[in-house]
C-alpha cells in the first residue's frame, strides 16, 4: 500500500466529529421527549378506559336495582358484581347513586388521589323511575326538575375528564 493511500485511509477512518455526536444525541434526545409524552398520555387513556368500562357495568346495575326498588342500594355489594377492581382502578365505590372510581397511584397517576365520579340523576320527582347520568364536575342542565343524586369527588385533570366523560356517553 502506498504513502498516499495509506493516508486516504486514515482520513476517512478517524470517526465523528464533536460536532456530529452532539447533533445526532441532541435530535435521539428530542424524539425520547416526544415519544415518552405520547406514551404517557396513552396509558392515562388505558387507565381511564379501564375505569369507564367498570363504571359502565356498575351503572347499569344500578339502574336496574333503582328500577325495581325504587331506590338505590347501601352499597356495592347489593349490586351483585363479580369486577369492582382492575388492573388500574383500586376499587368502584357506591355512596347512594354516586358511583366512585379510585385509580391505584402509579408513575402516571402519582402523588394524588385521583378519581372519577358518576353520579345519578333523577329526571323528574313524579316519575322516579328514570334515571340519567352525569360525569365529572357537570352540573346539571337537562331540567329544572332534575335532582343529582349523591356528591361528586372527582379529582382528574380537566383533558383526562373530558375523555372519559364523553367515552360514559355512549
Amino acid at each position: 500500500m502506498s504513502n498516499q493511500q495509506r493516508n486516504y485511509f486514515f482520513y476517512f477512518s478517524r470517526g465523528f466529529s464533536l460536532l456530529e455526536v452532539f447533533i445526532s444525541l441532541v435530535i435521539i434526545t428530542i424524539l425520547i421527549l416526544f415519544s415518552s409524552r405520547y406514551y404517557t398520555v396513552t396509558i392515562a387513556y388505558a387507565k381511564l378506559t379501564e375505569a369507564t368500562v367498570l363504571l359502565s357495568e356498575q351503572k347499569s346495575a344500578l339502574a336496574l336495582y333503582y328500577s325495581q326498588f325504587g331506590t338505590f342500594p347501601p352499597s356495592a355489594t347489593e349490586l351483585n358484581l363479580a369486577k369492582t377492581e382492575g388492573q388500574y382502578v383500586k376499587n368502584i365505590s357506591l355512596d347512594y347513586g354516586t358511583l366512585t372510581a379510585h385509580f391505584k397511584q402509579d408513575a402516571t397517576f402519582s402523588g394524588a388521589d385521583y378519581r372519577l365520579s358518576l353520579q345519578a340523576v333523577l329526571l323528574d320527582q313524579n316519575s322516579p323511575k328514570t334515571l340519567l347520568w352525569q360525569c365529572g364536575y357537570t352540573s346539571s342542565t337537562i331540567n329544572n326538575n332534575a335532582q343529582a343524586i349523591g356528591e361528586n369527588i372527582t379529582h382528574l385533570p380537566p383533558s383526562l375528564q373530558s375523555y372519559a366523560c364523553s367515552t360514559l356517553r355512549h
